[in-house]
């Protein structure tokens, strides 16, 4: 706590170049903090929302470029990848048909968010088309992860007599949130693998 006292001086001050910074590398690492700070007030959730998106924006672009210009077998070979190639390659045949909606929801799915980027530019998905669907899929999660923060900071706010509400807060919401991705991983997963299966017998045929 005393560390957290003494940075904190420099991190309010700095806040919102901190949280463009972190998402740009760090993702929803940055961003579940960050909106609780905004649900007590700390930070202004409109420009909560405007460098997280500026941020998020840039990195899926880049992202999205080395998919389109680089070999897709080449990008799977690096370390990042290369752990879950095979399954890479199985959300790839999946993601040829259904690809506007999976570029949607990785938003939602932890873990691939980065690989959707990448599908998309490899695939050769207009640009205009995925700028308009990754927009979209930016946007619904931060409000999604906005709204989680505030609904429970308001529904603990019972609880402000005891000495640990913040950390009871805050493990709650990224319980929820954790939650969520485990289930929407899970369902994606489900309908990635179908499609793919699907696809490959269309092949064969």
């Amino acid at each position: 706590m005393e560390l957290i006292n003494y940075i904190w001086p420099y991190i309010s001050s700095h806040a919102y170049l901190l949280l463009f910074l972190g998402m740009l590398v760090g993702g929803e690492t940055f961003l579940l903090p960050a909106a609780y700070l905004a649900a007590k007030g700390a930070l202004s959730f409109p420009l909560l929302f405007l460098f997280s998106a500026m941020a998020t924006l840039i990195s899926d672009t880049v992202w999205y470029s080395i998919g389109r210009f680089f070999k897709l077998e080449r990008i799977l070979s690096w370390k990042m990848f290369s752990k879950k190639q095979e399954l890479s390659l199985k959300i790839f045949s999946g993601f040829q048909n259904h690809s506007e909606k999976f570029l949607f929801l990785s938003k939602f799915v932890y873990g691939t968010r980065t690989l959707a980027q990448v599908l998309s530019g490899s695939i050769r998905m207009p640009f205009i088309k995925y700028s308009i669907v990754n927009l979209a899929g930016i946007l619904s999660y931060l409000v999604l992860i906005c709204f989680m923060a505030l609904f429970t900071k308001k529904s603990l706010a019972n609880f402000d007599h005891m000495s640990y509400n913040e950390y009871v807060t805050v493990a709650t919401f990224v319980v929820i949130v954790g939650i969520i991705h485990i289930c929407l991983k899970k369902w994606l997963g489900k309908k990635i693998l179908a499609s793919s299966s699907q696809h490959g017998m269309k092949s064969e045929q």
